[in-house]
């Protein structure tokens, strides 16, 4: 079969090859494969033939597409014979020309966003385009016959840079509108979840996308970076967690750029041995802090344990080097919570329990209580409290008697609540409290 081709490229380098290739095949319509301008500039520089090579292709890009993908009927199978058809054409017209910077059409990826919003795997997209680059590039070979390997190298190198083209185009949308998608989803849950958090709440009709049975029992804990971290330690921490504690289900929405709210669910209520369980989560507390609140059931349940955990996690983020808890829950912090809830009625503890010293604001005032705080912090070790301290043994056992004389009583007949008082003021002092 003669092929008819254009006069502005019968002189093309490799308008032979394309000739040999398409010459069994006849013109057809391709309306629905290109828009009327590309076809019209198609048409213009490659032979009549070629058409009904594309539309083959097209079919048999679709073939593939919808075998990888399991014949996903959301795939808009329309648009991959659409790309398909648009990345041929681009590389047959790089085949008939000597120069790589001319290009024949704008390979946009129309399909990329609505690829990532139907959720479909961009990696079954990316092996399709190599299965028909593969394709093409094997026929375009064949047709050549003896002078296959000479040029080979062109073939290929026309096809790489078409398809790498392509490939990088296609992902870079894809995950633009992946990410975009992600954080509106993510965006959506906290505005449910923030909702679901405001007090006078009793039903779980309307929060059905969060996709936990809000009537179960819920766990809530809070994760969070001291420091800097990556946010995605923090969720793969937390699906630990649920796997380790056999929870039914896991939801996780950020709470800040450092912190990741957590909630466990079960269907019967769980037994004490899942803290134990938590516990056992390998993590290393001075680079990931973990609050827990308590197992509560239903609507009320979520919101109790979450609020409960996130104010005993505030409370351990203020607590000196050393001094917070491996894990901040009831039995850590819960005290310390609750009065530095109200900072009036803090300073009204520190002054009933330490007196001037409490209430002081010159350097001996503040001596004392540093003092008193890490004398009880290490179990009223003087050896240790001079260590920290970095003065001599003698000088703690001073400072004790003066405190002693200025509170009216010995430290050892109500250490807890000192330490309480010591460390609180010691926390209300801290810039930002």
């Amino acid at each position: 079969m003669t092929v008819k081709r254009p006069e502005a490229s019968a002189a093309a380098p490799f308008a032979w090859l394309i000739d040999a290739a398409v010459s069994s095949y006849g013109d057809t319509t391709v309306a629905h494969l290109l828009d009327p301008d590309e076809e019209a500039r198609a048409r213009r520089v490659l032979p009549a033939s070629f058409f009904g090579w594309m539309a083959t292709e097209a079919d048999a890009t679709v073939a593939v597409v919808s075998q990888l993908n399991e014949g996903d009927s959301r795939v808009s199978y329309a648009e991959v014979a659409r790309a398909a058809s648009r990345i041929l054409t681009e590389f047959a017209f790089r085949l008939i020309h000597d120069d790589p910077e001319r290009r024949l059409l704008e390979l946009t990826n129309r399909f990329a966003g609505e690829a990532a919003r139907l959720g479909i795997d961009a990696a079954v997209v990316v092996q399709s385009m190599r299965v028909m680059e593969r394709r093409w590039v094997d026929h375009l070979l064949s047709s050549a016959g003896e002078r296959a390997a000479a040029v080979a190298p062109q073939v290929l190198a026309a096809s790489a840079a078409v398809y790498d083209s392509v490939v990088d185009g296609f992902v870079a949308e894809y995950v633009v509108e992946h990410s975009r998608i992600a954080g509106e989803a993510v965006a959506n849950k906290r505005a449910l979840v923030e909702a679901l958090l405001r007090p006078g709440v009793r039903g779980s009709v309307g929060f059905e996308e969060l996709g936990i049975d809000l009537d179960a029992h819920h766990l809530a804990l809070v994760l969070w970076f001291p420091a800097a971290g990556v946010a995605s330690q923090l969720e793969a921490l937390a699906r630990q967690i649920g796997v380790r504690t056999l929870a039914n289900s896991v939801l996780t929405v950020p709470g800040g750029d450092h912190d990741l709210w957590v909630w466990l669910t079960f269907a019967t209520e769980p037994s004490d041995v899942v803290f134990e369980r938590i516990r056992g989560v390998p993590r290393d507390p001075a680079k990931v802090g973990l609050a827990v609140g308590p197992v509560a059931a239903g609507v009320t349940g979520f919101r109790r344990s979450h609020l409960l955990a996130s104010e005993y996690g505030s409370a351990a983020k203020r607590l000196p080097v050393g001094a917070a808890p491996e894990i901040a829950d009831s039995g850590t912090v819960a005290f310390l919570s609750l009065l530095l809830r109200d900072r009036e009625r803090a300073e009204w503890f520190v002054a009933t329990e330490l007196g001037e010293i409490g209430v002081g604001v010159s350097p001996s005032d503040v001596e004392s209580r540093d003092t008193l705080r890490i004398y009880l912090e290490t179990g009223q070790s003087l050896a240790e409290t001079a260590a920290r301290l970095r003065i001599h043994r003698n000088t703690v056992v001073y400072r004790l008697r003066r405190i002693e004389q200025a509170i009216g009583r010995p430290v050892a007949s109500r250490r807890h609540e000192l330490y309480a008082a010591a460390l609180i003021a010691h926390l209300l002092a801290q810039p930002g409290t």
